[in-house]
């Protein structure tokens, strides 16, 4: 095992925040982070259900799985829909 890719415990306060900084790097290069608003009143049973989960993010990513599984569209179908969709808007809007 080559010695130069074990990482070593930072010995300072400032060595571990660097640390902390290159994972967090590492973590966004391999992910995408979606943000989404919900209204209190208007999403009051999203919210309920939510709260129920430990783990939103699963429960959300299983959620919209499974809808496009019932509605027969796959997520390459979905993309080339809403990349149509979006151009047409643009054509409308000239």
């Amino acid at each position: 095992m080559n010695p130069t890719l074990i990482k070593k415990p930072p010995r300072t306060e400032s060595e571990r925040i660097l640390q902390h900084r290159e994972h967090e790097k590492e973590y966004m290069k391999r992910h995408k982070t979606v943000c989404v608003t919900l209204s209190k009143e208007k999403d009051s049973d999203i919210l309920a259900w939510l709260e129920t989960k430990e783990n939103k993010s699963d429960a959300v990513r299983q959620a919209l799985r499974a809808s496009l599984r019932r509605e027969g569209t796959s997520w390459r179908e979905f993309h080339i829909n809403e990349i149509a969709a979006r151009k047409k808007r643009q054509e409308e809007e000239c």
